[in-house]
């Protein structure tokens, strides 16, 4: 106690002593502090500061990886519609002696956003001449429209190519997020002509399809870009985006391009497509190991 009456005294002498040593907290509020003994300290100003300033930085670290964690369980989530869908097509298959779905009736995409979901946006030019979803084919098979919108969804801009306002969820205008790849939209090598231009796979038997763990029955729709007929490509970013939703060419185009693609025997993968898609340019849907989007002629 006598050591520390002495350090007291030489605080009020010094004239430093206010500034340099430490107050109670509960001193400033006007309060004692429960439990407040003799000799016990509370937090000064600074040491709060402190606290809140490390407190911010753990926040600013732990943030990208929050978003990571997210962008993951919407690709999951992606992953398991497109494998309930797969089943759906099995189902409808079963039914038709292994033929797949038709196309739908309105022109864009060629109708191959019609094969199932909810209902179009009548109210949009693109949705206004679709099927409303119990009459597209796979409505009985899962008689829901959530299962076939992609939680990462954001839409798609092609807004400066053609007359087509800019959308902010596929889904909400057409009914699914996904796209029926009776024959992929970009343009395809001339050296190959597609086995049948206007249908593709539509309406075929599963027998048609020479190698069914490799052909893409349905995709996400950054799957593949979107291509005009000078062959300007336009690029879709849904899963784990770092910028705009659509871009032309690959200068702005996000760090990664993972989408999800459905295949004909029924299984789901999903891809980082970005170095395929540079080494790609213009024919991004010819064959790979893994990947084959449409039949050629023979």
């Amino acid at each position: 106690m006598v050591l520390h009456d002495l350090l007291l005294n030489i605080g009020e002498q010094n004239p430093l002593g206010p500034f340099m040593k430490t107050q109670r907290f509960s001193g400033r509020c006007g309060k004692e502090l429960p439990g407040d003994a003799p000799g016990q300290q509370a937090f000064t100003l600074i040491e709060l500061l402190v606290v809140i300033a490390i407190i911010a930085i753990l926040a600013a670290m732990l943030l990208p990886a929050l978003s990571s964690a997210m962008g993951q369980a919407k690709l999951i989530k992606c992953v398991n519609n497109q494998r309930q869908i797969g089943l759906a097509f099995k189902l409808y298959q079963v039914d038709n002696n292994t033929k797949f779905p038709p196309l739908g009736v309105s022109d864009w995409v060629g109708g191959s956003s019609e094969f199932g979901g909810g209902d179009p946006d009548r109210r949009t030019v693109i949705g206004k001449d679709m099927l409303a979803a119990t009459n597209r084919p796979l409505w009985r098979y899962t008689g829901s429209g959530k299962l076939f919108e992609c939680p990462a969804d954001r839409g798609a801009d092609i807004s400066k190519v053609i007359n087509l306002p800019a959308t902010k969820s596929v889904f909400k205008d057409t009914g699914t997020s996904y796209r029926y790849n009776n024959n992929p939209w970009t343009l395809t090598d001339p050296q190959f002509p597609l086995a049948d231009p206007n249908k593709g796979l539509a309406e075929k038997a599963e027998s048609w399809i020479p190698d069914p763990v490799r052909h893409v029955l349905m995709q996400d729709l950054p799957a593949l870009p979107w291509q005009n007929d000078d062959g300007t490509s336009y690029y879709h970013s849904w899963h784990y985006p770092s910028g705009p939703v659509t871009t032309s060419g690959l200068k702005d185009f996000s760090k990664k391009a993972v989408a999800p693609v459905l295949f004909v025997d029924g299984h789901v993968t999903s891809f980082n497509l970005a170095k395929h898609f540079r080494d790609n340019v213009k024919f991004p849907a010819e064959p790979t190991k893994d990947r084959v989007w449409y039949k050629p002629k023979e």
